[in-house]
């Protein structure tokens, strides 16, 4: 899957768990749901999220890192996506 999918399936989770105002692991969130995120493209992905501002990250031990979603990025997932700009990602991910 490409990266640029891994970022709207990363915001997706922050996303979901919004309402629990807590921070998710996000390797071991991927792994739950059965699919892969490299370390590298975890420190890509987050250095995107962290500079747009949609989201914020903590690192964990064993390279994993935490992150919770800002306002900035529940907006982003209620109308954009990284993959189709201009569609939500909540539409391209259900």
């Amino acid at each position: 899957m490409p990266e640029i999918n891994k970022t709207d399936l990363v915001l997706k989770a922050l996303y979901d768990q919004r309402a629990k105002n807590g921070m998710i692991p996000i390797i071991s969130t991927f792994k739950a749901d059965k699919q892969e995120l490299s370390i590298d493209e975890l420190m890509l992905i987050t250095e995107i999220l962290q500079r747009a501002r949609l989201a914020i990250f903590q690192n964990l031990p064993k390279g994993d890192r935490s992150g919770a979603i800002t306002q900035g990025g529940i907006d982003f997932v209620l109308t954009n996506s990284f993959s189709k700009p201009g569609t939500s990602i909540l539409k391209l991910l259900g």
